[in-house]
């Protein structure tokens, strides 16, 4: 095959398109066009914007077998399709990658940019240009389209981004955007953290789903995170001032979970409960070199997470993280109503259940501590 050939564009002229009725628009009356959007075909509309929009550019070289196209509308108005192109993507890795390593979605931290190049082809687009990418993941499609005629080239890439990561991890994001779930999840001291995200969250999920039925699901969480599996997790969190300073400690507690008994989760989870507290206390003063609140302490934490995962619907949910802390980790006790949850002040105060203290809670405030590091790097 001639290399030159392999992504060889159609270029079609004459192809006028300024967006897509967002609905029926009478005679001499007003009504919404969309120019830039993106939709996924589990959405309201998915086919009909897809059929309308390929149907134009492609005429009647659709096709019933269509899995991806790229389309650059230039400004005078020629069409250059491309059935075939290069996909590449930058992404930030939970842990040291290796060149030319197999990466699977368990070991993605967040997927930060996309782009149509490689070796030997790179996608003419410049600014003011329209764009058209259909794509495919698993048995979902999503449709992205900018017929502003402002697009921009520096941002398309993070803009990309966030459409395939979407799509790659969308029922993540649904049974997140679904309260009900939502609520049940951080009710039982579960978060979509960093290190479950892939295949031990869509075991969690089937959990809540199967209305937490069968506890194997959870079991398969916590058999997952064995001392070998942890030590790799965990490696990097020496290189952060504050946890190495605090490493003796933190081992200590890391140690007392693999003794794999009662009294080892207990004193896990007195150990890290309470350092998790500490290590965000001591970033804060560090910071601002005075003694913060304990609300300020959550909103600063959750703030370092916007800047390090700045993207929209980035996995690392710093907006949600806060929601977390304040519901789950650092809620308060009531003693003459019962309610004592398992948090860092039912645990320090020594007023917590008994029955609070388990491997799971354990699993959960380790994972919480993970996920706090990667906040501050």
């Amino acid at each position: 095959m001639n290399i030159e050939n392999l992504y060889k564009p159609i270029i079609r002229g004459g192809v006028k398109i300024d967006g897509i009725t967002g609905e029926t628009i009478p005679a001499d009356a007003r009504g919404i066009i969309i120019q830039k959007s993106f939709v996924i075909s589990c959405e309201k509309n998915f086919e009909r914007y897809s059929n309308n929009i390929l149907n134009c550019v492609l005429g009647n070289a659709q096709g019933e077998s269509l899995n991806k196209i790229l389309v650059v509308i230039k400004k005078d108005d020629r069409a250059i399709i491309y059935p075939d192109f290069p996909l590449k993507f930058q992404i930030k890795a939970k842990k040291l990658v290796k060149a030319f390593q197999l990466i699977m979605d368990d070991d993605i931290l967040d997927i930060t940019g996309v782009e149509f190049s490689d070796a030997v082809f790179n996608l003419d687009i410049q600014d003011g240009d329209k764009f058209v990418w259909l794509f495919r993941v698993n048995w979902n499609f999503g449709l992205y389209f900018d017929f502003s005629g402002k697009l921009n080239v520096g941002a398309l890439s993070g803009e990309l981004a966030s459409c395939y990561r979407r799509l790659l991890y969308l029922d993540l994001y649904s049974f997140l955007e679904d309260e009900v779930k939502l609520k049940e999840l951080l009710d039982e001291g579960w978060f979509p953290f960093i290190q479950l995200i892939g295949s031990r969250f869509r075991s969690l999920m089937q959990y809540f789903a199967d209305e937490k039925k069968y506890a194997f699901q959870v079991e398969k969480i916590l058999e997952y995170f064995d001392r070998e599996k942890f030590n790799e997790m965990s490696f990097g969190w020496w290189s952060n001032s504050i946890f190495n300073e605090k490493r003796d400690i933190l081992e200590a507690g890391v140690d007392a979970y693999f003794q794999g008994v009662k009294s080892g989760y207990i004193n896990a989870i007195k150990t890290i409960a309470t350092e998790i507290e500490g290590v965000i206390r001591v970033s804060y003063f560090r910071r601002y070199g005075e003694k913060p609140s304990m609300q300020q302490i959550q909103q600063y934490v959750t703030d370092l997470g916007k800047q390090k995962f700045s993207s929209a619907g980035s996995l690392g949910f710093p907006s949600l993280f806060y929601e977390y802390l304040h519901q789950s980790v650092f809620k308060g006790f009531d003693l003459e109503t019962g309610e004592i949850p398992s948090s860092r002040h039912s645990f320090a105060h020594g007023v917590a259940k008994f029955e609070n203290y388990s491997q799971i809670r354990a699993l959960q405030l380790l994972l919480t501590l993970d996920q706090i590091y990667f906040y501050l790097q």
